[in-house]
């Protein structure tokens, strides 16, 4: 209960900082970190998702044709494949490379800062550590997923924003949590990858569910 807990109050500061704190005149936090963060988690991923993309959506067309052509319906190959990528298997398949890739080294930066003391000493400089180090990372994570769906696609779109959301405040939270030095950096990133892949399947059955009966028959 307690790591529910202060899971929900990451994300309530993450929500401060981003919408209210502005409102109240109080510093924005660091542009140049959000962009220099998108070309890290993003930019740098996308080799990785892309080739991870092309061979799913390769073997489901191949084994798609074979069993259609029984059938004679070739032709909708092309529909079977986009559409189970841009739907369900694209926003997953994005967000399992993300978490290896982009979720695993959050965690490890923070978790570093952390056992180094670099984070008190922000908050000695009176410098709030959610603002300076997470709320960056984590409109990045939301800027690279949610624009990697056509916007028509609204499921799509749907699912990647909520993988995002939980890729970036898990990492964040177990990345911040860190304790017990450099072992306790690998440990705290190996638990957010397994946390962070297990949400996100969680997510998707229950999003998928919800558009399978929330959508006309």
């Amino acid at each position: 209960m307690a790591g529910l807990r202060s899971y929900f109050s990451l994300n309530a500061q993450i929500l401060y900082w981003i919408f209210v704190a502005p409102l109240q005149g109080k510093r924005l936090f660091n542009i140049n970190e959000v962009f220099r963060q998108m070309v890290r988690i993003g930019v740098q991923a996308v080799p990785m998702t892309a080739m991870t993309s092309f061979s799913i959506g390769l073997t489901l067309a191949m084994q798609g044709a074979y069993q259609l052509a029984k059938f004679g319906a070739t032709s909708f190959v092309p529909d079977l494949v986009g559409m189970s990528l841009l739907r369900e298997l694209g926003p997953l398949l994005v967000g399992v490379v993300v978490i290896g890739r982009s979720g695993s080294a959050i965690t490890a930066e923070l978790g570093t800062m952390k056992v180094s003391e670099e984070i008190e000493a922000l908050e000695v400089m009176s410098i709030n550590p959610i603002r300076y180090l997470v709320v960056p990372r984590f409109i990045a994570m939301i800027r690279l997923i949610d624009s990697a769906r056509p916007i028509d696609l609204y499921s799509g779109m749907i699912k990647s924003f909520v993988f995002a959301w939980l890729i970036a405040t898990i990492a964040a939270k177990a990345g911040l949590g860190v304790t017990g030095g450099a072992e306790g950096v690998g440990q705290s990133t190996t638990s957010s990858v397994v946390v962070s892949i297990i949400a996100m399947l969680i997510a998707n059955a229950v999003m998928t569910a919800l558009f399978f009966f929330a959508s006309p028959m």
